[in-house]
């Protein structure tokens, strides 16, 4: 006569089959390192499950919708081992967990035209827009003097490559946490090995909600103030306009970041496709330009040209929302971002280095407000110009707003933030979120 078996101390298994119960006491009782897989041995060491009498038969439902029934019998005359009786159990779970995270890594990294396309729309848009302020940052109210656009432009080209390029898109990106990114997930992995991270890892997801609040009225208002150029008496509606603005930038990201791509993805593709084309018609005129790629003028600048150092303030303008790189990873897949940054790192360089020729051509002289990138456009081409870097900038927001949102939830899991309401507008993947007030509804507990 087969014995009873007994599982205790865990409320989610009330109602449930053994087989179920089974599976649910292993997953509590395992630890982060084998990820809630623990073998039948020790799930007994400890007490989670206990057996009243040694059985001679287990039975075990294994399927509740067709009612089936597998029996692990014990051979007769020998001693019953209950481990090895729910050993199939476990095995059976083991696979399918290893075969999910197969399949979830070969999804991570899929390519496909669409998620370019949606990877230009909700990432780039930041460090997209960062042409229209950063010569005209480096420049400032001083004379235009060739040794600091030379220089300038080096230390730009080494900061994309070094940190976006090495640093983002090569390492960081290798180190996701089940297909999010973000410090708190890079945290998260390596958190058992020096608990003491605790603190950066705070001052850092700290320093990225920082971002996210500046960068869109900073964005927007230096992308409509643009417009100026053209229509001088629209000084006086900058400011509702830039506010009408982020309040539909916001409204826009409760219909999922999915609906976002898709609308922001083609007018991004055509502006780095006006960027690259404007800035390869500007250093057509003048290859010299290339020569900023070597090293030697960026620590020409820094160590040698008198103040030189405190310019990297406005330098690594350029880099401004590389980190959405990597906490938007959930949302387009780490092989969509890869292969989308060889096109955006391309035009961005082109612009750069465009803007540098006409900076050269006009050394000696003060910019008074002029933007180098508006400089770079025909006459015929200033209005649409104008109106494609307004969207931009309107655009380059959303990818710190999205990543602000990922960082929210990773912060809420770990309990470095309150408990607030996360809605998941796309049903396609959980990683697509919303920050929402807890309003009446009452927040679940756990």
């Amino acid at each position: 006569m087969c014995g009873k078996i007994w599982f205790t101390g865990y409320k989610e298994n009330q109602g449930l089959d053994p087989g179920r119960q089974v599976q649910n006491n292993a997953k509590s009782a395992g630890d982060a390192r084998t990820g809630g897989r623990i073998s039948p041995e020790r799930l007994l060491s400890r007490g989670k499950i206990r057996s009243k009498h040694r059985p001679a038969a287990l039975f075990f439902r294994v399927s509740r919708k067709r009612e089936e029934t597998r029996r692990f019998p014990c051979a007769s005359g020998k001693k019953s081992n209950f481990a090895a009786s729910i050993a199939g159990v476990f095995n059976e779970r083991n696979a399918g967990f290893s075969s999910s995270m197969d399949e979830h890594k070969k999804h991570l990294d899929k390519v496909s035209a669409a998620g370019l396309l949606v990877a230009l729309g909700i990432i780039y848009g930041d460090i997209g827009t960062s042409p229209l302020y950063v010569m005209q940052a480096i420049i400032g109210e001083s004379v235009i003097r060739p040794e600091v656009v030379v220089g300038s432009l080096s230390c730009v080209f080494w900061t994309l490559t070094l940190q976006t390029t090495i640093k983002y898109v090569i390492l960081v990106l290798r180190a996701d946490n089940r297909g999010e990114g973000g410090i708190f997930s890079l945290y998260t992995l390596v958190r058992r090995h020096a608990k003491w991270l605790t603190i950066p890892a705070i001052i850092g997801g700290a320093t990225v909600l920082a971002d996210g609040i500046i960068t869109p009225p900073i964005s927007v208002s230096s992308a409509v103030e643009g417009l100026e150029i053209r229509y001088p008496e629209l000084e006086a509606y900058i400011l509702p306009i830039v506010l009408v603005i982020l309040t539909f930038i916001f409204l826009v990201q409760a219909l999922g970041t999915g609906v976002v791509g898709r609308s922001f993805g083609p007018i991004m593709l055509v502006w780095f496709s006006m960027l690259g084309v404007l800035g390869a018609m500007w250093v057509a005129r003048d290859w010299t330009i290339l020569r900023v790629v070597n090293p030697y003028y960026a620590y020409e600048l820094l160590f040698e040209y008198p103040g030189g150092f405190w310019l990297l303030g406005a330098i690594f303008l350029c880099t401004t929302g590389a980190e959405a790189l990597y906490s938007d990873m959930g949302h387009t897949g780490r092989g969509n971002i890869r292969i989308s940054w060889i096109f955006v790192k391309t035009c961005l360089l082109l612009q750069y280095f465009g803007q540098g020729v006409w900076l050269l051509e006009h050394q000696g002289q003060l910019l008074n407000g002029r933007k180098p990138i508006y400089q770079l456009m025909p006459d015929w081409f200033l209005l649409p110009g104008v109106v494609i870097a307004t969207l931009a900038a309107i655009i380059a927001s959303q990818a710190m707003i999205s990543g602000s949102f990922t960082l929210i939830s990773e912060a809420i899991r770990l309990n470095f933030w309150p408990k607030v309401r996360l809605v998941f507008p796309s049903v396609q993947s959980l990683l697509q979120l919303v920050v929402e007030r807890p309003g009446d509804r009452r927040l679940p507990d756990g």
